[in-house]
């Protein structure tokens, strides 16, 4: 009898759920408009750059998202008080002909619509990319690259390196490491989740960073890879919550004070 009261209930509760049970539907909504900031001060000028644009809705077309033209750019050399005043290209980029100098310490500035965004970076030693060897991934008719170059062994490194295809300067490879798990006089990466076509000639520049813009190009990076046809992760919600390395409201993006490294590299040879 205890049983059959028992399976009763559950009958009851069953329909009950049953019946109370709704569909919910997600709309997702778009979120609120953002400045992004994509900044890289270096010690060779034609490689330092300030990116200036705005974030599309999920709901946009995530093509030609618009570009800041119109905004203050300045950098302070906090070691020396200089003040370093970028030019605007009239397409969202900004540029100077100062070079940045290791160990010191730099304050982005930037003021657009009444609204101010900073950063402080300090340009951390020169690391050497020594040589860069392209290897066949198994299983493929493509290579990977192995990044050769000497570091400090008694401190935690971070690392950019930013690939260019010469012949295509669109194809570009963003990649970022940590020297956690290899610390040694002489660093050798592995660089095999990006593959490149043999013949191919590529220009590798290799970034000293610190651990906030690893984090952020971190996550970045993961949030690219999940959106359809390689989109920037600059549109919409951004996956994964990356914490921008500029502050200011509304603001979404990175500033990277470094010297670099640069070489050229022919796959397959």
């Amino acid at each position: 009898m205890f049983h059959k009261i028992v399976y009763f209930f559950l009958l009851l509760l069953f329909f009950f759920l049953y019946a109370c049970e709704k569909q919910v539907v997600l709309t997702p909504e778009n979120s609120e408009e953002k400045v992004v900031v994509e900044a890289m001060f270096t010690d060779i000028p034609f490689l330092t750059t300030v990116k200036l644009s705005k974030t599309k809705g999920i709901n946009e077309n995530i093509l030609n998202h618009p570009k800041i033209t119109d905004a203050e750019v300045k950098i302070i050399d906090k070691t020396t008080q200089d003040t370093i005043v970028f030019t605007s290209n009239n397409d969202g980029t900004y540029s100077t002909n100062i070079s940045a100098i290791v160990g010191h310490q730099y304050k982005l500035e930037i003021v657009y619509e009444n609204q101010t965004y900073t950063s402080d970076k300090t340009v951390l030693s020169t690391v050497s990319l020594n040589q860069i060897k392209s290897h066949p991934k198994e299983g493929t008719d493509k290579y990977y690259l192995e990044m050769i170059f000497e570091d400090d062994p008694n401190t935690q490194d971070f690392y950019l390196f930013i690939c260019t295809n010469t012949a295509n300067p669109d194809d570009v490879r963003i990649i970022v490491r940590s020297d956690y798990l290899y610390n040694t006089d002489t660093q050798s990466i592995n660089i095999d989740e990006e593959l490149f076509v043999g013949g191919e000639y590529w220009q590798v520049v290799m970034f000293h960073i610190d651990r906030e813009n690893y984090e952020y190009l971190k996550i970045m990076n993961r949030a690219k890879v999940s959106l359809v046809n390689g989109a920037h992760p600059f549109y919409g919600i951004s996956l994964g919550n990356p914490v921008s390395t500029v502050e200011g409201e509304g603001v979404l993006g990175y500033f990277i004070a470094s010297s670099v490294s640069v070489s050229p590299i022919s796959i397959g040879n």
